[in-house]
């Protein structure tokens, strides 16, 4: 229930509600206003609150507000009962001014950035307990406008205490929307709100745990959004509030949950996840024991209701493609699938089988099923692909000359396919999948032609695909179908030239570095496994081939173009490599010279030792 704008105190002038008033009215309002007794202040104050919503003037707005002493109004929020003052005349104080407050904070423009508007946000969060729910939604509303700033958010993150925002979110929603945007929109101040993180979130967190179930899922809503949308950077470092925020949603999930609140719970983890260490929700000793509700391992539970999220709507998610509701649908499915590609990931990085929590027979049945969600999400990406570009399954634009197009749909969601959520997402743990699941590989062949059209078109719309498809490639071009397609959709020159763009620029950085170490490993695979190789492109190998730098990565990047240059050479003819002597015997002086370099070497020389065997002993086998 909303409050009116404004309530005039009886006995004050009234306008004609539909007129504006006249100039002396407002003068002599003004005059009242800066006076410095309180009475008089009081006696102005009750005119404006009848005048405000019938000014148009911004200018003449601008003056009543610059009149307006904000201590005053504060003490007015302040007011309290003494032996002068009467319970309901301390009430009818506060509602003035919480009424005028408002007023001004939705006529005003700008009123979000001016200061001494904002400033009476900690004392308007202070007193919210205190109020009637009517008046308690007025001042919320206040402070939603108040949060659309920049100076407002500051203001509102800034307040120590925002648990009366919290409490009152029982019978007013508004109040997670006050919280919600004074947190995003305080994002270009990343040290005050960096330093607000790091005491709001571990409060909020252990706070839920004590929280009735109502108020638990307000929480967890607030919490899945607000993640979701923070830069990893500016969370806590600490991560005993990650674990607070785990075993909240242990709880949820554990004695009973609805399909918002598993969303909720799902979300909040991708997001954690994305930041901390897979452990800590993972790992044996994570959340302690189990609860006596807990029948099967909370994490293999956990990692079901993602797979059955998955599982049950891919079937008809193609049908959504078009409408409204496609977009919530992807970020939810998207957020299953870096729940997954985590879990993925963790079991990759264990050492010891005591260090996964779900037994062996579970882990089984746990594999199946995420072998079969796959299996459903090979079939949503190619036709999702088919729907946005190929018109017809398996023929990109460009790949295929002189083939008409059948008519494309698209979804409204800005960028298309290549920044759709759930494309990334899925992308990213299949490409972890396909490197375990043989069965899956060779399915995943038939994907070629969509993982080389993310690649080229996340380059131009600046969705970095690389990583994931060299690890998705891996896979593929083991199996035939998948090396005949990837030939077919021209991957070696996709992936050539980018390799070649990085090997030959001094100042690449790391992650472009170990990209290229990638793109050679697959471009290795692809002419080992393959019947013979391009004489044009090989040349182009060999020619660029050298010791481009002194760093390990680089030196190893060095190594792995010297092992791709001798499995080219493999598979030449003869009469080629006759006619390429000169080149095979620099090649070969890069490898003498590796090789030098890598016995010196104590740290990272065996890798870049062994891929420089690999090259002498198949040169030498020529």
């Amino acid at each position: 229930m909303e409050a009116p704008v404004n309530q005039p105190v009886p006995g004050t002038p009234q306008e004609n509600p539909t007129q504006e008033p006249d100039s002396q009215t407002v003068e002599q309002c003004i005059t009242y206003l800066s006076r410095k007794d309180d009475t008089t202040r009081f006696v102005g104050l009750a005119m404006l609150s009848s005048l405000l919503t019938h000014i148009k003037d911004i200018n003449v707005l601008t003056r009543c507000w610059k009149s307006l002493n904000p201590r005053f109004l504060g003490r007015l929020l302040k007011s309290g009962v003494t032996s002068q003052k009467s319970p309901e005349e301390a009430k009818d104080m506060v509602e003035l001014a919480v009424h005028v407050l408002h007023a001004f904070a939705t006529l005003l423009p700008n009123s979000a950035e001016e200061v001494s508007l904002v400033g009476r946000a900690p004392l308007l969060v202070e007193i919210l307990p205190k109020c009637s729910i009517i008046t308690q939604a007025t001042m919320l509303q206040t402070l939603l406008v108040f949060s659309t700033g920049r100076k407002g958010s500051g203001v509102i993150v800034s307040i120590e205490d925002l648990s009366p925002l919290i409490k009152c979110s029982v019978e007013h929603e508004t109040a997670m929307q006050v919280l919600q945007h004074a947190f995003i929109n305080s994002i270009h101040e990343s040290p005050l709100l960096k330093r607000r993180l790091e005491t709001f979130l571990p409060s909020i967190c252990e706070d839920m745990l004590a929280m009735d179930k109502a108020s638990r899922s307000r929480i967890l809503s607030f919490l899945s959004d607000l993640l979701a949308r923070l830069p990893s950077e500016l969370l806590p470092t600490e991560t005993n509030w990650v674990k607070a925020a785990y075993t909240a949603i242990r709880a949820v999930i554990t004695f009973g949950h609805n399909s918002h609140e598993r969303s909720h719970c799902i979300k909040i983890a991708a997001s954690l996840l994305h930041k901390y260490p897979p452990s800590l929700l993972f790992g044996p000793k994570a959340l302690g024991k189990a609860t006596v509700n807990e029948e099967k391992p909370f994490v293999y539970f956990f990692m079901q209701l993602a797979l059955i999220d998955l599982r049950a709507t891919f079937p008809a998610l193609l049908e959504q493609l078009a409408t409204p509701s496609y977009g919530n649908t992807a970020h939810r499915l998207a957020s299953d699938f870096d729940v997954l590609a985590a879990f993925l990931g963790y079991l990759l990085m264990v050492e010891d089988f005591d260090d996964i929590p779900i037994t062996p027979d579970l882990l089984l049945k746990l594999k199946a099923d995420i072998g079969e969600t796959f299996g459903l999400t090979l079939e949503f990406l190619r036709d999702r692909w088919d729907a946005g570009y190929a018109g017809a399954p398996g023929f990109e634009p460009g790949f295929e000359k002189d083939v008409p197009l059948s008519l494309t749909w698209e979804t409204k969601l800005e960028g298309g396919i290549v920044c759709d959520p759930l494309v990334i997402a899925a992308v990213r743990a299949l490409s972890l999948w396909l490197k375990e699941d043989e069965s899956l590989r060779k399915e995943s062949g038939g994907l070629t032609d969509l993982f080389l059209g993310l690649w080229k078109k996340g380059k131009e719309d600046g969705v970095d695909y690389r990583f994931w498809i060299l690890s998705a490639l891996e896979g593929t071009v083991e199996e035939d179908n998948g090396r005949e397609r990837f030939l077919q959709y021209q991957g070696i020159h996709i992936l050539w030239a980018d390799l070649k763009a990085i090997y030959v620029n001094r100042n690449a950085g790391e992650d472009d570095l170990r990209i290229a170490l990638d793109e050679t490993r697959v471009l290795t695979q692809v002419v080992t496994l393959g019947d013979k190789a391009n004489e044009t492109w090989v040349k182009e190998v060999l020619a660029v081939v050298n010791i481009r730098g002194d760093s390990g990565m680089r030196l190893e990047l060095d190594a792995a173009m010297a092992r791709l240059a001798s499995a080219c050479l493999a598979k030449t003819h003869k009469a080629v490599r006759r006619r390429l002597k000169d080149d095979v015997q620099k090649v070969k002086e890069v490898c003498g010279r590796l090789f030098a370099i890598a016995s010196e070497r104590m740290e990272d020389g065996e890798g870049i030792a062994e891929l420089v065997g690999e090259a002498v002993e198949e040169l030498n086998g020529m």
